[in-house]
C-alpha cells in the first residue's frame, strides 16, 4: 500500500490527473499558473473530487455550458454522470442554487454521488484487475470515498490486495 500511496501522491501522477481535468472539462491544457495552482492544493489535502469541482464550477466551464443554471446542470448530467437529466433532476438542482447552494457544492453533489463513484471506482476495476466491480467493492470503496478518503488511498488499497498480486 505505501508504494502505491506513493505513486499515487506523487506530483507526476497528479499531474496527469490535473491535465486530464483541464482537457475533459475545459477542453484545452493547463496554463502554467494554473497547474502549479492545483498541484498545490492537491498535494496540500485537496481531494480529486474537490479539485473536479473547482473545474465545473468555474466560470469558465459554466459559460461553456451555457451560462444558465438549467442549462449547467443539465450539462453537469451529461459531463458527469454521462446521462440526461429529467425535469425534476434539474428543477432540484436550479432550486438548490436559487437557495444559495454554490456550483461548487453542486458540482461536488455530482462528483461525490453514488452514481458517479461507482463508475469511477469500476473504471479502476477495470484497469487493475481486469473485472467490473462487484457489490461489496462498490458499497465499501464509494462510502469511503464519501467518507473523505481519498481516491488514491482506494487505488492503493486496490493494489494491495491478494487479487491484484494474483494477477501478477
Amino acid at each position: 500500500i505505501a508504494v502505491a500511496n506513493a505513486i499515487t501522491s506523487s506530483d507526476e501522477y497528479r499531474s496527469s490527473h490535473i491535465v486530464g481535468s483541464y482537457a475533459t472539462y475545459l477542453g484545452r491544457p493547463p496554463d502554467a499558473a494554473g497547474q502549479a495552482f492545483w498541484l498545490g492544493h492537491l498535494a496540500g489535502g485537496m481531494t480529486i473530487q474537490s479539485m473536479e469541482a473547482g473545474f465545473l464550477a468555474a466560470d469558465e466551464y459554466y459559460g461553456q455550458a451555457g451560462s444558465a443554471d438549467g442549462v449547467w446542470v443539465a450539462h453537469l448530467y451529461g459531463h458527469v454522470l454521462g446521462r440526461s437529466a429529467a425535469q425534476s433532476e434539474i428543477d432540484f438542482w436550479t432550486g438548490r442554487l436559487r437557495a444559495g447552494a454554490t456550483r461548487n457544492s453542486v458540482a461536488l453533489g455530482f462528483l461525490l454521488s453514488t452514481e458517479h463513484l461507482v463508475s469511477v471506482v469500476d473504471g479502476y476495476y477495470q484497469q487493475l484487475l481486469g473485472r467490473g466491480i462487484d457489490p461489496t467493492g462498490s458499497r465499501s470503496w464509494v462510502a469511503a470515498i464519501q467518507g473523505g478518503r481519498r481516491v488514491e488511498e482506494i487505488i492503493g488499497g486496490i493494489v494491495a490486495s491478494e487479487e491484484y498480486f494474483g494477477l501478477s
